[in-house]
């Protein structure tokens, strides 16, 4: 007969539906055959930090005057890279930086994504980070960007690094093989 209890409820059921919604679309486009494309790093880059630039803190990127060419699903790769930017954005203020680095050494292209947020703890990283389905964002996220980076990268035979300190900031180091 309350209410307030009853909105709120409304509220949360609502969350956990507009939540579910993104889950489900996320796994019908993960269940498309990946397509492999050759993407040039540097161009996809400077597209993510075009799309990210609206939020604070802005991102900057340094890709050099060289391609660097690999295979993978640009449009995964995108999602990928644009997923990570926003997560550097949501924890660091306003006034902190982002960078995006692009590198490429001994048939590697390396992507560092550095940040001045909030850091996480070792425990964070290991334990829940690249877990699926738990976010620390509440109903505003769904816990699958992280996972879902580490599983592109993966997927093009990459790997993910995290060096993180809690109130000093974060880098995510993505290692590509290149194209030869």
């Amino acid at each position: 007969d309350n209410p307030e209890f009853i909105d709120d409820a409304l509220a949360t059921i609502s969350s956990g539906v507009k939540r579910m919604r993104k889950v489900i679309e996320h796994l019908r486009l993960s269940s498309v055959a990946q397509r492999i494309d050759r993407v040039e790093l540097g161009k996809l880059i400077m597209q993510v930090v075009s799309e990210c630039e609206n939020a604070r803190p802005a991102p900057r990127a340094r890709v050099g005057d060289e391609p660097v060419w690999v295979r993978a699903d640009r449009d995964r790769l995108f999602m990928a890279l644009t997923h990570a930017v926003r997560n550097s954005q949501d924890a660091t203020p306003d006034d902190g930086s982002i960078t995006v680095d692009l590198t490429k050494s001994d048939g590697i292209a390396s992507i560092e994504i550095a940040d001045t947020g909030r850091g996480m703890d070792e425990e964070f990283i290991r334990e829940r980070l690249f877990k699926p389905f738990d976010s620390t964002k509440g109903t505003q996220g769904v816990g699958i960007g992280a996972y879902q980076i580490r599983e592109t990268v993966r997927s093009v035979g990459g790997e993910v690094a995290v060096d993180s300190s809690a109130s000093v900031g974060t880098k995510l180091s993505l290692r590509i093989p290149v194209l030869s």
